[in-house]
């Protein structure tokens, strides 16, 4: 071998031990970076955990020092995952694309954090002591100072909410997938809340009389006598805001008179539905709620109130007995003049069952009036506690969130531009179920038609089964409504008139049993295949209100007793979709449950 080849042989040596230096380096200066940068995230995330659980609990001392501290260990962790080499080895086959994928996310973390900086000046800002009243109001300026910031961390939110979901994890270790799984769940909750709070953030300071003098109705519906809606429009309080002066100004009952029948609809009544329900819908103030449409029912209490106190109200919040518990778990337990303490635990129970064997005396007239006179009470009591600042606001905004989603609480207002803010939000008051390009909603609506108060004892589980049964594809959804009695039968005969009702012997009933009625709305376009009570089909109705197919189906259920309904619904548009139920909210709440649905079961046409 020539002294040539040697020397080349040994350049050659020389340059691939160079190489395996340089690589060697770099794996040890990215690893190195990567390992210590995972160890700022954790200590970020221990401390994003004590900041959350420190302003839930009203805490405020310290945040922004916290913050501060949890942005070092953010922009630390970027650092460390930003640089040339690492940026180079990002390129290294199987190893580049979870360096890469742990170069977005963290960028992703650090975004967010700088994002999140006007919310933490906010949780001091908007502490219940800024909030609390001034000379008998509340202060609008801190709300109209946040809702500049509140929109710009919804917008920014909103943008990390896509950006998380476009960082390259596939192919990566699972502890990277995991982590982005994890922080798109986070950053998408974030990002809807916040999606919801800014626009009513902006529009509140004209709500709470920032610029005119408002008057709003309170609703309570009573779900132990369901409605499609909840319950019925049983009791009602009007409120006066003005420059965020809040004042109670009247609590009227729907019975005793203060509402006249009518023989015709104070609103026009939609098409269709007086061949859902003849002759209800707009009738009687304690019906507004019949129809699955809280924009209806508002329309129904705006319209009663302009005929008997003749006044123009500006809004409707209508709650049921659910929501009004979440609004005393934020204002803590309140007294009644009777003595009953009324907390988030009892209030339900005691609202909807024990008020009715309290006032039990034998004179139907006086116990209404001692029973709506409790209704007023809390409702007074709870409205004083919000208008005067009495409040935990963390819990509060967490209860009506709360309430919203379950259908317990909505917004109207008859401006259309508020209307059309809240709209957007779970919040607003809407119109009936309407169906997207993903989901398939079907609305199943209870009413009970004995006048009396057991529904408090209904206990339900939805079931929901859906698959492509047809050729051309189209879906095929299935829901059975399984009903329980829960009032035991020996406890019947004991039962006080407001609660058994007394117009069961004459629907040929015996005490103590349910008659409800049910609507079972379609999407638009969609066929009833089938439908059954007990097993035993059901002929189709062929019902509908505006562009909603509806099957109208009645069951009795006596006490201890059971009984389900059941429909087949054909989808009108090929596609699979997921399918949403929305049910009316009921004392202890619908249990939901999914199975499979095999086609052969069905009758196709």
């Amino acid at each position: 071998m020539t002294h040539a080849h040697t020397a080349h042989r040994s350049r050659r040596t020389t340059v691939a031990l160079a190489g395996l230096a340089v690589l060697l380096f770099a794996t040890t200066w990215v690893g190195a970076r990567a390992w210590f940068a995972k160890g700022e995230l954790q200590q970020a995330q221990t401390l994003v955990v004590a900041l959350k659980s420190q302003i839930g609990s009203g805490e405020y001392a310290g945040v922004g020092d916290k913050y501060v501290e949890i942005r070092r260990h953010t922009v630390k962790a970027r650092g460390l995952t930003d640089d040339p080499i690492w940026s180079l080895a990002e390129h290294v086959p199987l190893l580049g694309r979870n360096l890469t994928a742990m170069r977005g996310l963290t960028t992703v973390i650090d975004d967010a954090m700088q994002v999140s900086k006007p919310l933490v000046s906010l949780a001091t800002q908007l502490s219940p002591e800024s909030l609390a009243p001034r000379d008998g109001a509340l202060p609008l300026e801190p709300i109209v100072e946040a809702a500049a910031d509140v929109t710009a961390a919804a917008d920014g939110f909103a943008g990390l909410d896509q950006r998380i979901k476009e960082v390259p994890t596939h192919g990566t270790l699972h502890q990277l997938q995991a982590a982005q799984a994890q922080l798109s769940t986070l950053i998408n909750g974030v990002s809807t809340a916040l999606g919801e709070a800014a626009p009513m953030v902006r529009a509140l300071p004209g709500l709470l009389g920032a610029n005119a003098p408002r008057t709003y109705v309170v609703m309570f519906q009573n779900n132990a006598e369901l409605r499609s809606l909840g319950g019925t429009a049983l009791s009602f309080a009007e409120i006066s805001v003005d420059h965020g002066a809040i004042k109670l100004t009247r609590t009227v009952p729907a019975g005793e008179g203060n509402f006249a029948k009518h023989s015709e609809s104070v609103i026009p009544v939609p098409e269709g539905f007086d061949g859902v329900y003849m002759g209800a819908l707009g009738r009687s103030i304690a019906q507004a709620t019949i129809r699955p449409s809280s924009v209806s029912a508002a329309e129904i209490i705006q319209a009663e109130w302009r005929e008997q106190f003749g006044e123009q109200i500006d809004g409707v919040v209508s709650v049921d007995a659910g929501a009004l518990a979440l609004l005393v778990k934020a204002i803590g337990p309140i007294t009644l003049s009777t003595g009953e303490v009324m907390n988030s635990d009892n209030t339900a129970n005691f609202l909807l069952n024990e008020v009715y064997t309290r006032y039990n005396s034998g004179n139907i007239h006086a116990d209404d009036v001692k029973q709506n006179e409790v209704y007023a009470e809390t409702v007074k009591l709870t409205f004083s506690r919000l208008a005067t600042g009495q409040f935990d606001a963390a819990t509060l905004f967490t209860s009506v969130r709360s309430a919203a989603a379950a259908h317990r609480l909505s917004l109207w207002f008859a401006d259309p531009g508020e209307q059309a803010t809240f709209t957007q939000t779970s919040f607003g008051a809407h119109d009936l179920l309407q169906s997207t390009a993903t989901e398939d909603a079907v609305g199943v609506y209870l009413n009970d038609q004995v006048g009396s108060k057991l529904s408090y004892y209904l206990g339900s589980k939805l079931t929901t089964a859906s698959a492509v049964c047809t050729p051309d594809g189209r879906q095929v959804h299935r829901l059975t409504l399984a009903m329980t009695n829960t009032l035991p039968p020996d406890a019947v005969a004991g039962l006080s008139p407001s609660i058994s009702g007394l117009s069961y012997p004459s629907l040929g009933l015996k005490k103590g049993a349910q008659r409800i009625i049910l609507f079972v709305y379609l999407p638009p376009g969609a066929t009833l295949l089938a439908a059954s009570s007990d097993g035993a089909p059901v002929a189709v109705t062929g019902q509908h209100d505006v562009d909603h197919p509806v099957q109208t189906m009645w069951v009795t259920i006596p006490p201890g007793g059971t009984s389900d309904v059941s429909v087949d619904i054909l989808m009108g548009d090929p596609g699979v979709r997921k399918l949403v139920a929305e049910v009316t909210p009921t004392v202890k709440g619908t249990q939901l449950a999914t199975t499979p649905l095999d086609c052969g079961t069905v009758a196709l046409p």
